[in-house]
């Protein structure tokens, strides 16, 4: 007899969004895994959480709400805080109240013990009726921007340990893109960059700073007795029942190593041009190009603009037509199921990359960055020749990607005939109103609450 399980992931078929195929493949990867078959094929690319939550719910005759939408909104509310505070440890939030009625969603309404529960603790402390619904969003994400969901403690002896995993929480928590170990002659400091801004987090004494490199560097695989050079390496970390990519680079200062780790949280980046910002005639443009068969759609920006996301999103958006899409980055920042992804090196640059890309009968080519004139060229031969090709280039402002193109020798009469679009684009702070832009608890002492996408555009082939 099938289990409800296996029922959904049936329905999930007749539906459109699983081939019997793909369903096979997840029954296998089932035999050597706890996890259930709708994550187990959402962890396989076969469809996306959207997708996959939508169809739950309608299989389970359930209602949603999108909190993503809530989030990007910002529809935050300290009023609820007396509530989550409570529920934060159940993956349950409130998210909107009216007259005597609580709006909770939680990640899975059929569980029946965490909804006694749920209501157990909301009626020990408060005289309000409940209305449940489908959490269609991140509910960790929500909770961290409320900073209510704290971290687990970690029980374990060795100090360094508990230290380095705690502030690796703590920074995955407060949404930031970058860790920084920064020595001093005496101390060690502690930065996070949230939305852009570098927050002082911890000091240590000097001493405890060479015991927290070496562990950071066992688990990224570099070379402890090595301190002279530069090093890269990479790690994943275990956060909220959710693995977290950690890239992590050393360089040598006067006064001992800094450390950097970039925190490729894929699970809170959403693919999707709409949702990055792309919207009315530019979104419909950039789609027109994007529907080209061949030439090159270009973008700039300033280093954590969100160029490679909006290039991911870019994809996604092809990744509807079947086709055959490859990649080419530096270093690959976010696994695509339904792409040929691969990282340039010292023995393969750009340019080799291309160069054998265009021997796999490619329709889609991502290249991470045009930096030097081989680069160029050869990517341009690639967007003449039958391929769309997607890439980011170094430039100021929209009108500099065509000189910054002339100087790494493509004429004119080429960029404008074979570039379908140019998009500038750049990261702005979003202020913290309630704060008045001087930093608080709820917006991390920054005074900016997110930031938002604002770009140019110019298109070729209208």
């Amino acid at each position: 007899m099938e289990s409800q399980s296996q029922k959904m992931m049936h329905f999930f078929i007749s539906h459109g969004l699983l081939s019997d195929d793909q369903l096979k493949i997840i029954f296998e990867e089932k035999t050597n895994s706890i996890k259930q078959l709708d994550q187990i094929g959402y962890e396989l690319n076969f469809y996306t959480k959207d997708d996959c939550l939508k169809l739950k719910a309608k299989f389970y005759d359930l209602d949603y709400i999108d909190l993503e939408q809530y989030i990007k909104d910002g529809v935050i509310s300290k009023s609820f805080q007396k509530y989550n505070d409570i529920l934060s440890r159940l993956s349950a939030v409130v998210y909107d109240e009216e007259d005597q009625s609580l709006f909770i969603a939680v990640e899975d309404p059929l569980d029946i013990v965490v909804k006694d529960k749920v209501r157990e603790a909301i009626h020990k402390c408060f005289s309000k009726t409940i209305k449940m619904y489908f959490a269609f969003g991140n509910i960790d994400k929500w909770l961290s921007i409320q900073q209510i969901q704290k971290s687990v403690p970690n029980f374990e002896k060795n100090e360094i340990i508990e230290e380095l995993n705690s502030f690796i929480e703590k920074a995955i928590d407060y949404n930031a893109s970058d860790i920084h170990i920064m020595p001093d002659e005496k101390i060690t400091c502690l930065y996070f960059r949230i939305h852009g801004k570098l927050v002082l987090q911890k000091t240590w004494h000097k001493k405890f700073e060479a015991r927290l490199l070496s562990r950071l560097k066992i688990l990224s695989g570099l070379d402890i007795a090595q301190n002279r050079i530069p090093q890269s390496g990479r790690y994943t970390f275990k956060c909220h029942n959710r693995f977290v990519d950690l890239r992590v680079s050393t360089h040598p200062t006067i006064y001992g190593e800094k450390l950097a780790i970039r925190v490729l949280d894929t699970h809170k980046v959403r693919h999707d041009l709409e949702f990055l910002g792309f919207y009315g005639e530019n979104l419909k443009i950039l789609q027109q190009c994007l529907g080209q068969k061949q030439g090159l759609i270009i973008l700039s920006g300033a280093t954590g603009s969100g160029k490679t996301t909006t290039l991911y999103a870019c994809l996604d958006y092809l990744n509807k037509k079947n086709l055959n899409i490859m990649t080419l980055e530096d270093p690959v920042e976010s696994c695509l199921g339904y792409a040929s992804q691969m990282e340039i090196s010292q023995n393969v640059g750009y340019v080799d990359g291309i160069r054998s890309i265009l021997r796999q009968d490619p329709d889609v080519i991502l290249v991470g960055e045009i930096r030097d004139e081989d680069t160029a060229k050869m990517a341009f031969r690639a967007s003449m020749t039958g391929h769309l090709v997607l890439s980011t280039i170094h430039a100021q402002g929209l009108a500099g990607i065509s000189a910054r193109l002339d100087d790494l020798g493509i004429k004119q009469p080429m960029i404008k005939e074979f570039v379908l679009c140019s998009i500038y684009q750049d990261l702005q702070p979003r202020y913290h109103e309630e704060c008045h832009k001087n930093g608080c608890l709820d917006c991390f002492g920054t005074g900016i609450i997110g930031r938002e996408l604002k770009f140019q555009l110019e298109a070729n082939i209208l």
